[in-house]
């Protein structure tokens, strides 16, 4: 168990977030003096904000935050949102790590600084970043790429993904070679891997999803 806080913890989270009564819990429970959200306005109090409500819609706590003092958490959705407090000195931490690894990353960052510490949230930062750019990258795919890689997500060769659209065959390795551009990959398999890491934030739910079905 840790000693106490010297300061108030106050946990900001959309109404019946999960993520964010979780947190309230587990750093309650870990001895952190966590405190009621009304509070928050005290310019000692630390302050957890989750940016997302859980159907990963932007949300923001009502009043002033010290960035300097306030660690923000979200995905790639978030990513804006989460970019601007880091730009004013706040934490930002990637909400899709495992629970038990982003409770640790808090509580760094709840803690005096360390090296250590620094290093393990500018990584889960850096591959939040990573993963906006990827999102971007998708979003920007045209309709006829998009199709393209969700066959591919699929496992489809180009030639079968040629005839269930019936277009030739150079014209679907042509827009593989454009997508893979795009998003500045080298290979097919690596674009896969993005879909499957940001595509979500990109508007390839629905693809992701079917592919779980089969």
């Amino acid at each position: 168990m840790i000693p106490p806080a010297p300061d108030p913890v106050v946990v900001l989270a959309a109404p019946g977030s999960s993520l964010g009564g979780a947190l309230r819990s587990a750093l309650a429970g870990r001895g952190w003096a966590v405190s009621q959200g009304q509070q928050h306005r005290a310019a000692s109090a630390l302050a957890v904000v989750v940016v997302e409500d859980d159907a990963g819609g932007p949300w923001s706590p009502p009043g002033s935050l010290r960035p300097g003092r306030t660690i923000g958490i979200g995905s790639v959705r978030s990513a804006a949102a989460l970019a601007a407090l880091a730009a004013r000195g706040a934490i930002v931490l990637d909400q899709d790590v495992p629970f038990l690894a982003l409770l640790r990353l808090v509580e760094d960052g709840l803690r005096t600084d360390t090296p250590v510490g620094r290093r393990l949230r500018d990584a889960t930062a850096s591959g939040l970043w990573e993963r906006a750019a990827e999102a971007r990258a998708l979003a920007e795919l045209t309709e006829r790429e998009r199709v393209v890689l969700c066959g591919l997500i699929h496992g489809s060769s180009a030639a079968a993904i040629a005839g269930e659209g019936s277009r030739s065959l150079a014209t679907v390795r042509s827009q593989i070679q454009s997508l893979l551009r795009r998003l500045d990959v080298r290979s097919q398999l690596a674009a896969v891997a993005a879909a499957h890491r940001s595509g979500r934030a990109a508007g390839l739910g629905p693809c992701l999803e079917a592919l779980h079905h089969f």
